[in-house]
């Protein structure tokens, strides 16, 4: 009965092929603007949103949009490691899938907290003044490959190698996962090219070589993620997450955010005067790093759980209503949102836009457009909305269970907490001083990401619960190495 609901309702392969379209559209509309400039000289996006889309700059919407990517990537190739099972002819190759997963994350990481170029950086000035050599390997693009290179040369073997035991032998997925690779590894060799061919071909080659590289890139993860998703979805009705599971993994996100807070809660109890200018403070403000990034991520693998609740919820026979579901919707965009917020800071060009045309305004436009308030007050509407929603579809979804209702309801209070902290950031700075501003800043980040953690685990949670009540589908041997054309039996 549920597999008839899921092909009458939403064809997974439907859902693939829409979600597909949707990347490949994203991904042509991110470098259109670069390409025009290039070839036209146009500026298609001016003013300040310019930078969002200037594939040279980093903290933007570009960069956001391609952390995300590998995100998905990683969840993707996780669950395709979780569903194997020793029927499976691809079982004792299923290590390949957490190695993808982990590369996924790592450059993820590397996306937002531009690890590579802090490498290039140190090398570069580490091979100053020693010959010619130096200078040819120290060059910008090249440095850091070359620190690479045994990693980038053993994960392509790995995968090459293994690629016909994870993926069909035949059909597009193979071709896609290859494609991916092969993309990504045409990005790193004109990256490594990048200052020759600036030098001998000048500015324009320059910024050509840019967009290329980038769309490598993108359309390179897009093929892999779709190559991954496309082997794995037949089987991910096998994936059952245990009570177990969900323990491990409030441990360790909890565990990672007392972590991320440590320095800076540890600072409170020194004996030297806190000042305005605090290396922890630019830790847990600034962009590109790795609070940031984490940050992003938890509200990523968030709008992920969201989704996928609201797939096995439109796949249940006992509740067919669709207003919770355009709410559990709506709170997915809103935790996608956020997620790419986290990491392009469109809050704060919005609050410097409202700051400059309130300027002059009298008292009350004065009060608004202080730091931190004025960009609440603009969203106050939606912000509203998106928290009374969601409380009311949560009692209504959770009252059965009072620990699940507890953390979203937890996780709901901390956010709104955080709000409230930067809603007045710029009067207990002006009251408290630096001591007020520092102890502001810990309980608002501290607050965001256990607010984040609460409400990932209670997704997980419910995601759980709802896997449990659905029957496992029996699923014929697999006449493939990759056992990927695997088909529902009744």
């Amino acid at each position: 009965m549920t597999h008839e609901l899921s092909r009458r309702h939403h064809d997974p392969r439907r859902l693939i092929r829409g979600f597909s379209a949707a990347v490949a559209i994203i991904n042509t509309l991110l470098l259109v603007p670069a390409a025009l400039r290039l070839f036209t000289g146009f500026e298609i996006i001016p003013g300040a949103l310019h930078r969002h889309f200037d594939l040279l700059e980093e903290g933007n919407l570009v960069t956001a949009y391609s952390s995300l990517l590998l995100v998905l990537t990683f969840c993707a190739a996780v669950a395709n490691f979780c569903c194997e099972t020793p029927r499976d002819q691809s079982y004792p190759f299923r290590f390949v899938w957490l190695g993808v997963a982990f590369v996924a994350l790592y450059l993820s990481l590397d996306e937002v907290a531009q690890i590579h170029e802090s490498l290039q950086v140190e090398f570069h000035r580490w091979l100053q003044g020693r010959g010619a050599w130096g200078d040819w390997i120290g060059r910008y693009g090249r440095a850091w490959i070359i620190l690479y290179l045994p990693a980038v040369l053993a994960v392509l073997w790995i995968f090459l190698s293994r690629s016909s035991r994870i993926f069909p032998k035949t059909g597009v997925t193979r071709r896609l996962g290859l494609g991916g690779v092969g993309l990504w590894t045409c990005s790193l060799v004109l990256d490594f090219f990048y200052t020759d061919i600036a030098r001998s071909w000048g500015i324009w080659a320059f910024h050509l070589e840019v967009l290329v590289e980038e769309g490598f890139e993108i359309f390179g993860t897009t093929s892999l993620l779709l190559a991954i998703v496309w082997s794995g979805w037949p089987r991910w009705d096998r994936i059952r997450i245990g009570p177990g599971f969900i323990r491990w993994l409030a441990a360790i996100v909890f565990g990672i955010n007392s972590v991320m807070l440590a320095p800076a809660v540890l600072r409170l109890f020194s004996a030297e005067p806190i000042t305005g200018d605090e290396a922890v403070l630019s830790y847990l403000e600034s962009e590109g790093n790795l609070f940031v990034w984490y940050a992003s991520l938890l509200l990523a693998l968030m709008a992920i759980a969201v989704v996928a609740n609201v797939l096995l919820r439109r796949n249940s026979a006992a509740d067919r209503s669709t207003l919770p579901l355009y709410v559990w919707g709506g709170f997915g965009l809103a935790a996608l949102c956020l997620s790419i917020d986290e990491v392009a800071q469109f809050h704060e060009l919005i609050a410097q836009t409202i700051s400059i045309w309130l300027k002059d305004g009298g008292k009350v436009a004065e009060w608004v457009r202080a730091p931190g308030r004025n960009w609440i007050v603009l969203f106050s509407p939606v912000i509203a909305v998106v928290v009374i929603g969601f409380i009311g579809v949560m009692l209504r979804d959770f009252r059965r269970d009072p620990r699940l209702l507890g953390l979203t309801l937890s996780g709901i209070g901390l956010w709104t907490w955080v709000l409230v902290l930067e809603f007045f950031i710029a009067d207990i700075a002006q009251t408290l001083g630096p001591e007020g501003y520092y102890l502001e800043t810990i309980l608002e980040e501290g607050s965001e990401i256990f607010g984040s953690a609460c409400l990932l685990i209670a997704f997980v949670s419910q995601g759980a619960k709802q896997l449990q009540a659905q029957p496992v589908a029996e699923l014929k041997p697999a006449s493939n190495r990759g056992n990927t054309d695997t088909r529902f039996c009744s």
